[in-house]
């Protein structure tokens, strides 16, 4: 009977242990994150309770306000604070939802923690990078590229080639023959010439004629001879030459003077515009060098495009040699593009000059002149002598000189010779019908209200200004004299330096390249010294035609340069 007690009671205490580890177990997995979203018992009920208060609070706080209100807008005011209401509920309602949204995001990142930690992943990842170096490994392998013939690439043909050749002596002559501006320098000079004929006109005779007829009322007589006849005519002719003016010799001396004087500017104008042309000439000579090294440097992308295509065909070089070979013909192709707008431009420019809305031509290389010989001091004696701007400037002096002169003059007398002749239809008093004369007159000013005076004080000062003017030509001239010489001088050690460059950039990329052939150059390498190649290229064409402009400008400054 005890044992079967002992038994017994064994039993029933292994139920209570059993059953009460179980409700643990169910209370404990009921309110566990995992078991939230099956349990609707327990969804939301604290948020819930929450929102409830929180609408609870707002309808009191509503109310006490209505209570408030005035009495004539309550229902209006009870109208709103409801609408408010709805909208409080409403948010209310939307934070409870994103709570709740919150705790399954917090889960989800519990879960996540859980993956990135756990022996699962890890194999996963293992794989993947796997797949990575084998993607990454086909990537750097180079595909098969289709065969570059030699002659692949071609050249595309220039613009102007159909355009005739025109050398710089040509464009010479349709400047003189075209040029607006030596067109008005030749109407200059033409009334310059004719200042000379009006000064004539002072020393020669003036000869005039006069008839008049006049209808009398009545006709008035003496005996037989009639004194006014009722229908009266006269004709007179008179002549009148001022043989001996003294003011006429210095006024024409300065007309002669005057003709050079314009001469002389006229052939520094002209030789400022015919410089001005050969610039634009050798302007439109730098631009159409630019074309062919773009078309040179194009040619070489082409080649370096087929080198790399070549090396990738052969599994020897990756894509990248060949993506930079393309970047390098584009470039060549926008070089040669912005060359041909350039050599548009100049050419327009140089139309401009040829009075022609468009002139369509190829330029022809002249021939390098010769520097002047001599010192320093010979440039500036040529210069003294030859040019221009001094030559005028010496003729403005005696200009004014003349003038000066030509006022003394004015105190002198002056004489002349009048002689008339005259014919009417009636005899009158002396019964004759013509009648004759011939004067001889004498004129000196005395005082002219100090006039005289203060022109020639007003001369001599125009004068004096001349003088100032001849030495500040001079002047000008040694010091263009000096700058030409210094310029000539930076320009011949720039040109050496453009050279020498020319020749390290020529040689540098002579060994990129068979780098490049033997695939040990890399494709910036190849890049950079096909743009240093270009640049010493243009740079010693700039330097080699600014050398021959500033021989052309010395010729110009010592007055030895031709405009004819």
């Amino acid at each position: 009977m005890k044992r079967i007690l002992m038994v017994w009671f064994l039993g029933v205490g292994l139920c209570l242990a059993g059953t009460s580890n179980g409700f643990a177990a169910k209370q404990k997995t009921k309110h566990s994150p995992r078991n939230v979203k099956k349990n609707s018992k327990y969804r939301g009920s604290s948020v819930r309770k929450k929102t409830r208060r929180k609408a609870r609070r707002y309808r009191r706080r509503y109310k006490k306000r209505t209570r408030r209100g005035k009495r004539t807008r309550r229902y209006r005011v009870r109208r709103k604070s409801s609408r408010r209401y709805r909208r409080k509920s409403r948010r209310y309602k939307r934070r409870a939802r994103s709570r709740r949204y919150r705790s399954r995001r917090y889960k989800r990142r519990a879960r996540s923690r859980r993956w990135l930690r756990s022996r699962k992943r890890r194999r996963w990842l293992s794989r993947r990078k796997k797949r990575l170096r084998g993607r990454k490994v086909a990537q750097a392998t180079p595909k098969a590229a289709p065969s570059v013939p030699l002659n692949a690439y071609k050249l595309p043909a220039r613009e102007d080639a159909q355009e005739p050749q025109r050398s710089l002596a040509d464009i010479m002559k349709v400047v003189k023959r075209n040029n607006l501006d030596l067109k008005i320098l030749r109407e200059r000079v033409v009334q310059a010439e004719l200042i000379r004929a009006k000064t004539w006109a002072m020393l020669k005779p003036n000869f005039s004629l006069q008839g008049s007829y006049t209808r009398n009322e009545v006709e008035v007589s003496f005996g037989t001879t009639v004194i006014t006849p009722i229908n009266q005519a006269v004709f007179q002719a008179k002549v009148q030459w001022a043989f001996l003016n003294f003011r006429a010799i210095p006024l024409l001396q300065l007309a002669y003077r005057t003709v050079d004087q314009v001469g002389q500017t006229a052939k520094q104008v002209r030789r400022e515009l015919l410089y001005a042309t050969t610039r634009a000439y050798y302007g439109v000579l730098l631009s159409d060098g630019f074309v062919d090294i773009s078309r040179e440097s194009l040619k070489n992308a082409y080649e370096n495009l087929r080198i790399a295509k070549a090396r990738l065909q052969e599994g020897a070089a990756p894509s990248l040699l060949v993506t930079r070979a393309e970047l390098d013909v584009v470039k060549a192709k926008r070089s040669l593009i912005q060359a041909r707008v350039s050599l548009r431009n100049t050419k327009l420019a140089l139309a401009m000059l040829l009075n022609k809305s468009n002139y369509k031509f190829r330029p022809v290389r002249p021939t390098a002149p010769q520097l002047p010989s001599g010192s320093l001091q010979d440039w500036t004696k040529k210069a003294m002598s030859r040019r221009a701007e001094c030559k005028a400037a010496k003729i403005a002096v005696d200009i004014a000189q003349k003038r000066v002169n030509e006022l003394w003059m004015q105190y002198l007398p002056t004489v002349a010779l009048v002689g008339s002749f005259q014919k009417t239809n009636f005899g009158g008093l002396a019964d004759r019908d013509t009648q004759w004369s011939l004067t001889l007159v004498a004129q000196l000013n005395l005082y002219d209200g100090g006039a005289r005076h203060a022109n020639l004080a007003d001369a001599h000062s125009k004068y004096r200004q001349a003088s100032l003017e001849y030495k500040k030509a001079k002047r000008q001239v040694q010091n263009e004299i000096s700058q030409v010489r210094l310029n000539l001088k930076n320009t011949k050690q720039s040109l050496k330096v453009a050279k020498k460059q020319l020749d390290l950039a020529q040689r540098s990329y002579k060994i990129t390249q068979e780098r490049l052939k033997a695939n040990s150059a890399t494709p910036i390498e190849v890049s950079e010294a096909l743009a240093l190649v270009n640049a010493s290229k243009i740079g010693y064409l700039r330097e080699k035609l600014n050398y021959e402009l500033a021989l052309l400008n010395v010729k110009r400054v010592l007055g030895e340069f031709k405009t004819r």
